[in-house]
């Protein structure tokens, strides 16, 4: 463990073998028997031990669960950008392209690495999909996809169904990682756009596209809105708009060594494109989380009743990561009745395992549930589903699960397993998605169903307007 004090410590945890169905826990945490197979759902569509990757996660207004992602069918087909749905209780839905899947090969170019990472539903049932797609150079551009409600392709939207989109032209590449759909149906997604040829530069990027997957002229500079914060790797991961149409957009920046290294990055918009001057400076707020000049990635943010940003993700505890949450102020300063200063650190143990949060919603009470994974040794080693609720003080809720979380062992042995997204799906019930190792099938698509208690606040992408 690092030799700097943790803000705060769960050193005991509650564990819950999938195929024994519901642990024992106190208040009311544990797997909900009801779901798949003891709670857990696994999926697998590419051939023999193929990797099948999941990263976006929504629930429709029927309680289904539409999950993405990409699947490497090998040989020609090569890797391919996946939607899967299923029933609510976890079946697969059989109306719903084939046999519950759809697949779609991106770009002509085709490749090893192109991927869904976040999905959003329109209110006329339409799945938006966005991610990164293969240039015929060997770069990557935006990429979205809408798909109808039973699967096939918009053909309305962009051409026969997709849109590309070079950020900045003759840069990196370019990957968007995050979706949001404004009230009047125009398109936003955040992610990074790449500054030289690798991965060592990036900026914060930002798009809007029209309904039909034209760029929004109205929108920046012809729709972009690239930032870069000191000359570094800085990248949007996350978003959410809020009630007055402004987008909030979090990840990382990196400051350099010696002023924080990786740190939050948390920058707010208005309808136009231009930086929110009422935020932070200009606009952004950059947070060093854990001491030094570590790693520190921000991957969720969320708003609640009184209009505060919640975002969590990891940071670097000089080896391991821990769990690392932040709360700000509608104007973008640290809320101090969060944490330790707004800021809160969690080393789930019990020693110094290594955590990473990938998934958070904000219960009608205030309460924070986050989702994600912990490893006695190295994320993506032998790492576990990980469920966890805190206060609204930001202390861990012990009266949920074991001191406050909540482990789960999907796949068998020492295998890996991790939670990429966490959703709602009505009162007391939590939806996780993420991916696991199967000794037959490689890596698969899995899904677990918590009973979690209380209430949550729905997630509709476009926030409510917070009380004043």
């Amino acid at each position: 463990m690092s030799s700097r004090t943790r803000l705060l410590c769960a050193a005991a945890i509650l564990v819950c073998t999938a195929t024994a169905g519901v642990a024992s826990a106190k208040g009311g945490a544990g797997l909900d028997p009801r779901f798949g197979h003891g709670g857990v759902v696994v999926s697998s569509t590419a051939p023999g031990a193929g990797s099948d990757f999941a990263n976006g996660l929504a629930i429709d207004g029927r309680r289904r669960i539409v999950v993405s992602g990409s699947s490497d069918l090998g040989g020609p087909g090569g890797v391919q950008w996946r939607v899967q749905r299923f029933t609510p209780d976890g079946a697969v839905d059989a109306a719903f392209g084939n046999h519950g899947t759809v697949l779609t090969p991106m770009s002509p170019a085709g490749g090893d690495d192109e991927n869904i990472w976040r999905i959003a539903l329109q209110s006329d049932g339409k799945i938006l999909a966005v991610g990164h797609a293969i240039t015929a150079t060997g770069g990557e551009d935006f990429a979205l996809a809408r798909y109808l409600p039973d699967g096939r392709l918009d053909r309305s939207f962009g051409t026969g169904g997709k849109v590309f989109t070079t950020v900045a032209p003759g840069a990196g590449d370019d990957e968007a990682q995050a979706v949001q759909v404004q009230r009047d149906g125009r398109i936003v997604v955040a992610g990074f756009t790449g500054t030289r040829a690798g991965t060592e530069g990036r900026d914060l990027a930002l798009v809007r596209y029209l309904p039909d997957g034209r760029l929004d002229p109205g929108f920046g500079a012809g729709g972009i809105v690239v930032r870069d914060v000191a000359g570094g790797r800085d990248q949007f991961k996350h978003m959410v708009l809020d009630g007055h149409g402004r987008i909030v957009a979090v990840g990382s920046a990196d400051l350099g060594a010696g002023r924080g290294g990786t740190s939050f990055a948390v920058a707010r918009y208005r309808p136009d494109g231009r930086p929110d001057a009422g935020f932070g400076s200009d606009g952004l707020v950059v947070t060093p989380m854990a001491a030094g000049d570590g790693l520190d990635l921000a991957e969720a943010v969320a708003i609640d009743g009184k209009g505060r940003l919640t975002v969590g993700g990891s940071a670097d505890a000089g080896g391991p990561f821990d769990l690392a949450l932040a709360r700000y102020l509608s104007d973008g300063r640290p809320d101090g009745r969060f944490g330790e200063g707004g800021r809160v650190l969690t080393n789930v143990g019990p020693g110094a395992t290594d955590e990473d949060l990938e998934g958070l919603v904000v219960q009608g009470d205030g309460a924070i549930l986050v989702g994600g994974s912990t490893a006695p040794t190295e994320f993506l080693v032998d790492s576990d589903f990980l469920v966890g609720r805190y206060l609204p003080d930001g202390s861990p809720d012990r009266r949920f699960g074991k001191d406050g979380f909540v482990v789960t062992h999907v796949a068998p042995g020492t295998a890996d397993d991790e939670i990429y997204d966490i959703a709602p799906q009505g009162p007391g019930l939590l939806v996780a998605a993420g991916e696991c190792d199967r000794p037959a099938t490689g890596r698969d698509v899995c899904l677990a169903r918590y009973l979690v208690g209380g209430q949550e606040r729905p997630r509709t992408g476009q926030e409510a307007r917070p009380r004043r």
